[in-house]
């Protein structure tokens, strides 16, 4: 496998787990976001959940991985094609 194959592999999954991290913060923060009480908790009664802040870490992830594709794409952008 050439070095600008390994390159690409490393781009796409970045960008994966951009995705990943990127719904999971979606799913267990940004939608409950108005429902957070003083405690940090929010309810939700139709699936018996309690959400926490804590789900602002999936967004940390998240912003991890996007700069590690960005420099990732840079660093491809960069190499001349063999």
């Amino acid at each position: 496998m050439s070095l600008r194959h390994r390159k690409i592999l490393f781009l796409l999954i970045y960008l994966a787990l951009t995705g990943v991290f990127v719904f999971a913060f979606h799913d267990r923060f940004w939608r409950w976001r108005d429902c957070f009480n003083e405690l940090g908790r929010c309810y939700d009664p139709e699936q018996a959940i309690v959400y926490t802040t804590g789900g602002f870490v999936w967004g940390v992830f998240a912003a991890v991985f996007a700069c590690l594709s960005l420099l990732s794409l840079w660093r491809l952008r960069g190499s001349p094609p063999r």
